[in-house]
């Protein structure tokens, strides 16, 4: 996330805008990639060399403060379960943040496309 107002802000939620079928959406987390040793884009629980999120702190919890010109080490995740064959992409993120005593939502272009192996494109 990178401020480009010339107000320190306060990021307090990041979401999802589309989840297709077959993708449960279990939560969301925000870590910080010095922790991370990069941002995991995409993580299997369990798979080696990638980070075990369910050990570090989750800075979701509170409101992630980006000063003016700068960009933050915490970046948003949203952890999810494939229930069935997906045909269709996750897609937009909502993000939640304060300047002054003003709270604004931003939608931004997002697209993940996640396939069971052996699933078709």
């Amino acid at each position: 996330m990178y401020n480009k107002s010339p107000e320190r802000i306060q990021v307090t939620a990041a979401e999802v805008d589309h989840a297709p079928e077959g993708i449960k959406i279990l939560g969301y987390g925000a870590y910080d990639r010095n922790d991370t040793e990069g941002v995991a884009l995409i993580s299997r629980v369990g798979s080696p060399g990638m980070p075990d999120l369910d050990t570090l702190e989750n800075h979701a919890t509170r409101a992630i403060s980006i000063e003016p010109g700068t960009e933050s080490d915490v970046y948003y995740v949203v952890k999810v379960e494939i229930t069935e064959d997906i045909t269709e992409n996750i897609t937009g993120a909502t993000f939640t943040y304060k300047s002054g005593e003003h709270t604004y939502t931003q939608s931004l272009p997002f697209e993940a496309s996640l396939r069971l192996e052996g699933s078709k494109p």
